[in-house]
């Protein structure tokens, strides 16, 4: 698949959101994961409210990521992985994309062991993009409940101290930052930790 032929201009049901809500967490005035764990128990179930969003004409969100001037280190991944054409179908999607920070926080070691090992780093790419659209708006609507990556793998999304964040990946919390930098067929946010799965 090349990722220029993927414009897409139609208005999408963020619809990626599991029932599932036994790992949903619903946080209140708490800021540590332990507390987040406790109040899990009376999580509401119900989903909730679908917002629409749509993604706007003109470039590819490669390209806007490109245009941005930010997510260097992730830009430069995205693109020697190749990792755009193993995503599932048209899209659209939504990328959690690891600050310049984040990538740093690995350590050289790690992050030259990354782009050693295509399949590695773009499972780990991978890890990071959510089917369908959450623009900044939209994202808190996801607290409480648990999403899936589109590798099928978990993200339970909280919010700790008025900061949007994915738990359950690891023993740290990830802040999302939402931005909502715009593709044809996509919308980025910025994360400050690297998704990578305990082993």
């Amino acid at each position: 698949m090349n990722i220029s032929s993927l414009g897409v201009r139609r208005i999408v049901r963020a619809g990626v959101v599991t029932a599932g809500l036994s790992a949903a967490l619903v946080l209140g005035a708490c800021g540590t994961t332990d507390q987040a764990t406790e109040q899990t128990d009376s999580t509401a179930t119900t989903e909730p409210e679908e917002t629409p969003a749509t993604v706007v004409d003109g470039p590819n969100v490669l390209e806007a990521l490109r245009a941005s001037g930010q997510f260097t280190t992730a830009l430069e991944l995205v693109e020697t992985s190749g990792v755009l054409d193993d995503l599932p179908g048209t899209g659209p999607w939504t990328f959690l994309l690891p600050t310049d920070e984040a990538f740093a926080a690995l350590g050289d070691d790690e992050l030259a062991a990354l782009r050693s090992d295509p399949e590695r780093l773009r499972s780990v790419l991978l890890e990071h993009v959510l089917e369908g659209v959450y623009t900044a708006e939209t994202l808190p609507s996801l607290v409480g409940f648990t999403v899936s990556s589109v590798t099928g793998q978990p993200l339970s999304v909280a919010e700790v101290n008025g900061n949007l964040v994915l738990v359950g990946v690891g023993e740290e919390q990830i802040v999302v930052t939402p931005l909502t930098i715009t593709g044809s067929n996509g919308v980025i946010h910025g994360i400050d930790r690297v998704i990578i799965r305990p082993n």
